[in-house]
């Protein structure tokens, strides 16, 4: 039910020209009054506490293991195996908020006849009825490339632990070579850890198209309001010019223009998230038989190649490579981890943008449905 009928209006004998542009929303608060941005705050914390489960079993598995390599080796497996439950979450999540923002924002258009039944009063809006209005300029809402699909290429871009020589000298005895190959490993772990908010950092520039951009977690809320609000985070009076009522009526008139936009940028970033999935797949080989994984690195012509890590002792005698005793299993392990946990805190990013994204087309739309009840009633006034 909306607020206001044709009849509250168009009065038998005249015109009414008292609406409380203000009140309109109250019709629509299905749409209006419902924040995506909560919405996405509220999975965040969900997978968050999926998330830390998952590291607190990981550790409470590891610390009850009393070294037992198996139960150690099926311990990092299984974590793995919930970071890719986690982009599965993700991926059912924003199929879940996109279709629900559909049906809130076909509701909000189909509920309201006064609009489009008055296309010809919209028509005749010139120069003397403008006014002031106060409120956004609603900037990339339909922009495709905002949200960014760029997760994949941004974790490919450090995944890999051999991408530098590890110094060991192969005629060096086998124990100077062991302790060559952790002291190797222990330096990456460390610069991997100390780069982390580096990373997330540059990562939430480049999801919303502003690369070279480094932005915190404590500005990123902020600067994602700012992004589809033409860079301000308060209102300003705005003119609004027959060039804007044409705008806003189109918006209005032809809203699922809007929502194939968005669904564009919906499944870039499901593709996008689910080829993630699949090269955490090709990443990570685990035989837990044998005692040993094989760690994936994607080349420039997009093939995988793999490099076996063997335990010190399941390795060939004439193997002149580095070696790796359960110090260094261990810690090849701990630095796949890491890269993994990456992937929960990238999904979050994504879900705030994606989220952002929603809230600001669904206050663009509730304005638009203001500034053209007030439209109306200005063209309404000159048949008195």
């Amino acid at each position: 039910m909306g607020l206001f009928t044709l009849g509250d209006v168009l009065l038998e004998n005249g015109y009414r020209d008292t609406i409380d542009i203000d009140k309109i929303g109250y019709v629509d608060n299905a749409f209006s009054e419902h924040s995506y941005v909560q919405d996405g705050y509220d999975f965040i914390l969900e997978t968050t506490r999926f998330f830390n489960e998952a590291e607190r079993t990981f550790y409470s598995r590891i610390m009850g293991s009393y070294g037992d390599d198996k139960v150690i080796t099926e311990s990092f497996g299984d974590f793995f195996n919930k970071i890719k439950d986690i982009i599965k979450k993700f991926i059912e999540w924003i199929k879940k908020i996109f279709k629900q923002f559909i049906a809130k924002l076909a509701a909000l258009v189909s509920s309201d006849k006064y609009i489009k039944k008055h296309k010809d009063l919209l028509n005749k809006f010139e120069a003397a009825d403008e006014f002031e209005f106060n409120g956004y300029v609603f900037k990339h809402v339909t922009d495709v490339s905002v949200p960014a699909a760029n997760a994949l290429a941004a974790f490919q871009a450090n995944d890999s632990i051999f991408d530098q020589d590890m110094g060991v000298d192969d005629t060096k005895p086998e124990k100077e070579r062991i302790s060559a190959t952790n002291a190797y490993l222990q330096t990456r772990i460390d610069n991997l850890n100390a780069s982390l908010e580096d990373f997330y950092d540059d990562f939430r520039g480049k999801v919303i198209s502003q690369d070279g951009t480094k932005i915190t977690s404590t500005e990123f809320s902020e600067e994602l309001f700012k992004k589809f609000r033409s860079g301000d985070d308060k209102t300003s009076m705005i003119t609004i010019d027959s060039g804007f009522i044409s705008e806003a009526y189109r918006r209005f008139d032809n809203y699922k223009d809007t929502i194939k936009e968005i669904e564009k940028t919906q499944k870039a970033i499901i593709k996008d998230y689910e080829d993630l999935e699949k090269h955490i797949d090709k990443l990570i080989k685990y035989n837990k038989d044998s005692r040993n994984f094989t760690i994936g690195s994607k080349g420039a012509d997009q093939s995988y190649s793999a490099t076996q890590i063997d335990v010190l002792g399941a390795q060939p005698a004439a193997d002149a490579a580095p070696l790796y005793d359960q110090t260094g299993f261990d810690k090849l392990n701990s630095w796949l981890k890491i890269q993994s946990s990456k992937v929960s805190q990238m999904c979050s990013i994504h879900t705030q943008a994606f989220s952002a994204k929603l809230e600001a087309c669904k206050d663009c739309m509730s304005q638009d449905k203001k500034i053209l009840y007030k439209a109306i009633q200005q063209v309404l006034k000159k048949k008195q």
